[in-house]
Formats: structure tokens, sequence, C-alpha cells
């Protein structure tokens, strides 16, 4: 049986240090039928400038210029409502820091291929880990906590970025825009679960970022905070 089309969907802004390379490791996978959109928000650095010389050679890479600054949720939500357009079938969301190790996309779709709606590589189930940022960890267990708290969810690591959706998760996701802020990768699973639609975790080892700089910021865990206790109150009172 035909292998059914993979698009992997990566945002960026001012990844020109680390777009090349993570594109060089996920087009030389073999075994899949994989494509890659890259959904830039206006690099002034030139990464779509390097994203359509390398779309020029290897037509399996694909460029998504949105031209401005609008979110990491909204890029996402835009790129994945292309792919779907294009015909994908499973649909890969990941990083472009290389802090998402591209071998682990066969594993994460193979999973969707056995029948889960969402696969969810993370770092908090036996066999996962941090690599790196004692700091970072605390930050990002704590956030998990209080997101199982909130929504009831029973994912381990909720806020991973890398995971491998069916076409059917995809297509309930983009009916409409995602929550804007990381929190939006919570609000993502919550979605599915309020849907009845299944998901696995499996372990990966996240590691620190190659060049640049984080872009997690104060404002954005102040949203994640806000989102989740409005969460938990709607939840309380019947209303979710």
């Amino acid at each position: 049986m035909q292998a059914k089309p993979v698009y992997v969907v990566v945002p960026t802004y001012n990844e020109r240090e680390n777009i090349g390379l993570l594109l060089g490791k996920i087009t030389a996978l073999e075994g899949l039928p994989l494509h890659v959109l890259v959904v830039d928000d206006g690099s002034p650095d030139g990464t779509a400038a390097l994203v359509e010389e390398i779309s020029r050679r290897d037509g399996r890479v694909m460029l998504l210029n949105r031209g401005r600054k609008m979110g990491l949720g909204s890029a996402y939500y835009d790129g994945f409502r292309h792919v779907l357009k294009l015909g994908a079938d499973v649909v890969v969301s990941m990083d472009a820091d290389g802090s998402h190790p591209p071998e682990m996309i066969p594993v994460l779709v193979k999973r969707v291929y056995e029948g889960v709606d969402v696969a969810v590589a993370s770092r908090y189930v036996k066999g996962g880990r941090w690599s790196t940022g004692t700091v970072r960890m605390l930050v990002s267990r704590g956030a998990n906590l209080l997101a199982r708290i909130c929504t009831g969810l029973d994912v381990s690591d909720a806020t991973s970025g890398f995971r491998a959706y069916s076409r059917r998760a995809a297509e309930l996701l983009v009916e409409k825009e995602f929550e804007r802020g990381y929190v939006f990768q919570v609000e993502l699973l919550y979605r599915l679960k309020r849907r009845g639609l299944r998901h696995v975790e499996v372990p990966f080892v996240f590691t620190e970022r190659l060049a640049g700089r984080s872009k997690l910021s104060n404002r954005e865990i102040l949203w994640f905070l806000k989102w989740c206790l409005k969460t938990l109150f709607r939840r309380v009172l019947g209303m979710e």
C-alpha cells in the first residue's frame, strides 16, 4: 500500500542560521513521501530568501511568506490550512531551531498511520528527557502541571510543539483560529480531547536550539497563565 503524503509545517522568524540544516535533515529522511512547508513571518535576517533558494533545488520544500510577524499559533493555523489544501494526510509540526530531532518524524508518523489522531513527542514519559537548561525545564514542568490541572488533559507534555496529526485532527483544528501565544499547543490538545480524538506520547530527547535566541517572553508566560485559569474557571462552572 502506498504511504500517504506527510507535510511538515515549520514556522520561522529569524532562523536563517538553522533552517538550511534542518531542511537538509528532513529531506534526507527515507521511506516517507515527505514535503516541508516553511511559514515565515517576514524574517529580517533573510530566512525566507534562503528557503526560496532551497525550494528551487528541491520541490518538496515550499515557502509561505506572510510578510510580517503575526505569531506562532497563527503561523501554524495558516500552515495547516495550506497543506490540507495540498492533500496532506499527516501533518507534522516542529520548531526550526534544532531542538526537535528530524529523525523522530518517522516515529511520530508511524503512530498516526497506526490509528491515533495526534502523536506527541514527549520529554516527560519514560525514555524522554531534557539535555539542557535546568531553569527552562522547571518552567516547562510547571507549565505542564498547570495545564493538566486546568484542562483535565492526561498528557504529560502538553506544551510540546513536536507532533504528528492525522488529517481528521488537522481538519477539526482549522475550523477556528488557534489561540495566540505558546498556550495554543495546550489549546489544540484540549480541543481534540473534547472531540474524543485519540492521542499518544512518544519519548524524545529535547536539546538546546542550535543558534539564535529563544522567543519565549514574560508576556507569553502571563498569557499562558491567563488562558489556563480562564479554562479552569469555565470547566468548574460547566461552561466547557
